[in-house]
């Protein structure tokens, strides 16, 4: 999997007004990968946290980008592995078009690597 930061609007938490304080809204979550079963075992999972919210999905890399440009999420959560466009190619053009803050790409699979993967 690969992961990415980009919080609202790619750089602004989103604050809410809850009567005379404030708070920040739900954590936004975009998930992408090419298994059905998956993405809907990542979505049962992350939703348990009242907090936490996932706004989009994505079968691909195209998409992954396309839904991020669309949804804005907080987070990403990618395959490596998906087709069209990898997962780390998917974040970089993510990152590339909604750089508010300088999301830096981080790796969470610590089973298998990406070619293009420098330890």
């Amino acid at each position: 999997m690969w992961t990415f930061p980009a919080q609202g609007g790619f750089g602004k938490p989103r604050w809410r007004r809850r009567g005379a304080s404030w708070s920040v809204g739900k954590l936004r979550i975009l998930v992408g990968d090419d298994h059905t079963l998956v993405r809907q075992g990542f979505r049962k999972i992350l939703e348990e946290r009242r907090e936490w919210e996932v706004v989009a999905e994505a079968s691909d890399g195209r998409d992954a980008v396309r839904q991020a440009a669309a949804a804005k999420p907080d987070i990403a959560i990618l395959d490596i592995g998906m087709p069209l466009l990898n997962g780390i190619e998917a974040t970089r053009q993510i990152v590339r078009r909604l750089p508010a803050h300088g999301a830096a790409p981080e790796a969470a699979d610590g089973v298998r690597r990406h070619p293009d993967h420098r330890s």
